[in-house]
């Protein structure tokens, strides 16, 4: 069984190649009308996955990421067939094409010698165990012929319609989305399979696509949440891909039909890919948009990915760092895990003096743990990437499992998964370990502390997403969050926190008696404007202190600690009346000697990198 991939440009060479491999008793399907890629059971039936790769297809890559990047995700031997260049020619080509080719063995092609190579081509699919596994199917091959014939104008009609016996029968088996035509080559069980457990799309009303640390549990929970809101009943699940794919089926007072929401949780990455490529309508990520994501999904027309119309944090969450409940190390600094996950570190003889070699396991590198801990981790020590040596997972629950079985483990996860593990301290150069908990986290100090969040477009056309953010954000759903042993956004009070033994006399004074909101306000990281969360956070604490007798309100702003102590203290007094004035303007009376700033006093992290100058900059918020 193969899967073809390959540009409209080329329908006709994709045709070619279909008849050829009908003729020797390789099948495939073929359909040429615009299809979501939702229902890719074929590609996981799929032996391989064949690319045709031309000059146009070089300059496309983005319009092939996706289904690639898929396949690539289920494990498929990538097959590359280069079209009208030669494989030197595609060496000289400098694009993502090369990560995903490699140094595999590629067979050029030409349109006028397609019969001469196509007994090349099987030969290789022999070679990665493809056998022809049934006679060629007479019907299939007249019908290809037939849309081969050249039409009244002389021209080709090069389209795959429903005039095709097979394509009657296969329905919608293969795909164009974004202007890439799958031919898809599935046999026997395999179609009855993909029939029976395919999910009719006229019945989705709303796809969440991409964290696995989200859509796991918490996503499935909230959508049962809002389900009943919405009325909802006979809530029953279906999953595939390993349970990484999910289907929410119910029934709605008014609706004669099943209702379904899906659920698809195969890493961060894909919540940017498939928003980009329509294929879902809110991405789930666990850590922030990158920048290039950000480009990419604005030019699609998303809008501005970091507007709290596009951008939601739903919660907090942190990357626990865990052993087995054997070994007696109690924390690590962050340089050290990024040398023991570098491979720099192979033993543990140098942390706890027991000689054993370290095992190191890691989320996979499409979730956005991975890209977390590269981001908060491996940057500090400098290194681009995880020791080869790493297990990955997809999954976080089985991680810990595998932790949790070995004593000479390491893993990360996040921190809500540490379950029957060790979760060590961690520290920041100077700093004192702190244990990943609702206050470190609430706070955003914990080190290894990150956002979950959802984004959507700015202006989405189905009314249902804006009702599900708005759900999510809820008091209902921040309820199920915190159920889910995340960290929730409602506000908590901290009575007696702990102060740093280093915090100067008049910080102390200006704190006296006081309780802490277990929230700082942060900005965004290249301006002074408060970011997407901060935004929220002023709307909750107004709504807690509407409910709760807190006469006095006290701002404690601080700088990033870049620059002479003077600068640091006029950024950190502007940081904490622009606070002020936020309140100010929803109604909450603050005095002047409230608001005050000490400038890099009380750092976070004693670090200059980027992120640690993130986390400095901050407003404290006190009651009395």
């Amino acid at each position: 069984m193969i899967y073809i991939v390959f540009n409209p440009e080329e329908h006709t060479l994709a045709l070619q190649i279909a008849l050829r491999m009908e003729e020797a008793g390789i099948p495939s399907y073929i359909h040429s009308h615009t299809h979501s890629l939702r229902n890719d059971e074929a590609l996981i039936q799929s032996e391989a996955v064949v690319l045709i790769l031309s000059p146009l297809s070089l300059m496309t890559y983005e319009l092939y990421r996706s289904i690639i990047e898929r396949a690539m995700l289920s494990k498929k031997t990538l097959f590359p067939l280069l079209f009208d260049m030669s494989r030197a020619e595609f060496e000289t080509k400098q694009t993502p094409w090369k990560q995903v080719v490699g140094t595999a063995a590629t067979i050029q092609i030409k349109l006028d010698t397609i019969g001469e190579m196509i007994p090349k081509i099987v030969s290789a699919l022999r070679g990665i165990g493809i056998t022809p596994k049934t006679a060629p199917d007479t019907k299939m091959i007249a019908s290809i012929r037939s849309q081969l014939q050249p039409t009244s104008n002389g021209e080709r009609t090069g389209h795959a319609d429903n005039s095709s016996p097979r394509t009657k029968r296969a329905g919608k088996f293969v795909f164009i989305a974004v202007g890439i035509i799958m031919v898809t080559a599935f046999l026997g069980a395999g179609f009855f399979y993909y029939q029976a457990n395919a999910i009719p799309e006229e019945k989705i009303i709303l796809r969440i696509h991409g964290s696995n640390t989200i859509g796991a549990k918490l996503m499935p929970a909230l959508v049962e949440g809002y389900i009943r809101q919405l009325g909802g009943s006979n809530v029953q699940w279906k999953t595939r891909k390993n349970h990484q794919e999910k289907y929410a089926m119910f029934t709605l007072p008014d609706s004669v039909s099943r209702q379904v929401i899906e659920v698809f949780a195969h890493g961060s990455t894909f919540a940017f890919k498939d928003l980009g490529n329509a294929l879902c309508d809110i991405g789930m990520a666990s850590r922030e948009i990158k920048h290039d994501e950000t480009i990419i999904l604005q030019n699609r027309g998303l809008g501005n990915m970091h507007s709290q119309s596009n951008e939601h944090v739903l919660g907090l969450d942190g990357l626990a760092i865990i052993v087995h409940p054997s070994n007696p190390v109690k924390s690590l600094t962050v340089e050290q895990v990024g040398r023991i996950f570098s491979g720099e570190i192979v033993n543990w003889k140098s942390i706890t003096g027991d000689d054993a070699t370290i095992k190191l396991y890691a989320r996979d590198t499409n979730s956005g743990t991975h890209e977390t801990f590269q981001h908060l981790v491996m940057k500090i020590i400098h290194e681009d990437h995880i020791s080869g040596d790493a297990h990955f997972f997809e999954d976080s629950d089985e991680l810990s499992n595998a932790v949790a079985m070995d004593p000479n483990s390491i893993g990360f996860l996040g921190f809500v998964y540490a379950r029957d593990t060790k979760v060590l301290a961690i520290s920041e150069n100077t700093s004192d370990p702190l244990f990943a908990n609702f206050l470190t986290i609430g706070r955003e100090d914990y080190p290894l502390a990150r956002r979950l969040y959802l984004y959507t477009s700015a202006t989405p056309q189905n009314p249902l997403i804006r009702e599900f953010i708005r759900y999510a954000l809820s008091e209902d759903g921040q309820q199920i969050v915190h159920d889910h042993k995340f960290v929730d956004l409602n506000i908590r009070v901290e009575n007696n926190p702990k102060i740093p033994a280093s915090a100067p006399k008049e910080y102390l004074e200006f704190i006296a008696g006081a309780n802490r909101i277990a929230v700082n306000f942060r900005f965004q990281r290249t301006k002074n404007l408060l970011d997407t969360k901060a935004q929220n956070d002023l709307d909750r604490i107004v709504e807690y202190l509407k409910e709760n007798d807190y006469p006095e309100m006290k701002l404690a702003g601080f700088a990033d600690g870049e620059g002479y102590n003077d600068s640091n203290i006029r950024t950190s007094v502007e940081l904490a009346e622009e606070i002020a004035s936020e309140f100010r303007a929803r109604g909450i009376n603050i005095a002047q000697g409230n608001v005050n700033g000490f400038g890099s006093a009380v750092p976070i992290t004693t670090g200059k990198s980027p992120e640690g100058k993130y986390r400095n900059k901050r407003v404290e918020v006190w009651l009395q």
